[in-house]
């Protein structure tokens, strides 16, 4: 009998689950009557930046899990019925825990239904990200730099609670896509009721901003870009203007699933010392 246990154990140690899922793609389950769908995905990011003043030399740096992420996307009932989930765990996600939001980490980054009721037609109810800013709806998995601008951090709406109604059609060879939202206004994760009216996207901003970038691919997996940035801002906000003039490098290995980046920007703002700010990330999705 001890015998029998042990080559039984022995056996069990051994066995694997072998799926036909693969790398990048997430793990993806499918009900056998095809009324439920789901793919489930991890990311997460390491990140070095380091800071160096270009008038005292002083240099300060840093290492963190910028980002780390729990995906859940897929349909119920219908395909025409879409949900997304998303979570967000490292610090840099939870972060802001207030009264406001029943004392709690703001770990729900999505929690949105997407209801496709007519052609091209879509429903969105829940919280997701705001459309008015379109450097902020791309994914931070999928983006040319290791970071978004100085524009995005500025002039960020984010997520909220509300409702969507998204159009999309073709022109010609253009895609056009038309979008309006009505959200409550009081950002992501508020538990408190709604004391200022509900926000209609349309934003107002203190001062005027520019980002221009691009980048060549070479090698079908190295890119090479370079970015320009300006903030002009409102006299109000009793802050001097900002130029950031960025170089970036990135090796895709797997796409944007598994790849490591890098950029050296130099960042020139009214009334401070000019600061030459370097990072690198490694970032992996599955």
């Amino acid at each position: 009998m001890v015998c029998l246990r042990c080559c039984f154990f022995a056996q069990n140690a051994h066995a694997q689950d072998i799926t036909k899922n693969v790398f990048g793609k997430g793990i993806r389950i499918v009900a056998i009557d095809s009324s439920f769908y789901m793919k489930f995905g991890l990311r997460y990011s390491t990140l070095y930046e380091g800071f160096l003043n270009t008038n005292t030399q002083a240099y300060n740096d840093n290492i963190l899990t910028r980002r780390f992420r729990l995906k859940f996307d897929g349909y119920a009932l219908t395909p025409k019925l879409v949900y997304k989930v998303e979570l967000g765990i490292s610090n840099r996600d939870i972060g802001g825990v207030s009264p406001e939001t029943n004392g709690a980490s703001r770990i729900i980054l999505d929690a949105v239904l997407k209801w496709n009721f007519a052609r091209n037609f879509y429903l969105w109810f829940g919280q997701t990200k705001l459309p008015g800013n379109r450097e902020r709806v791309v994914s931070s998995q999928k983006l040319q730099f290791v970071d978004r601008s100085v524009l995005n951090s500025r002039f960020n709406i984010d997520r909220d609670l509300g409702i969507q109604l998204h159009h999309r059609h073709r022109a010609g060879r253009w895609a056009i896509r038309e979008i309006v939202s009505v959200a409550k206004g009081e950002g992501r994760n508020v538990t408190i009721k709604n004391k200022q009216g509900y926000d209609v996207t349309q934003a107002f901003y203190t001062g005027e901003a520019s980002n221009i970038q691009a980048g060549y691919v070479f090698g079908k997996d190295y890119e090479i870009a370079m970015r320009y940035t300006l903030i002009n801002q409102d006299p109000a906000t009793q802050r001097g203007d900002i130029d950031q003039y960025t170089i970036g490098f990135s090796k895709y290995i797997v796409g944007h699933s598994l790849k490591a980046q890098t950029d050296a920007t130099l960042i020139k703002q009214v009334g401070r010392d000019d600061i030459l700010m370097f990072r690198f990330q490694v970032e992996m999705a599955f």
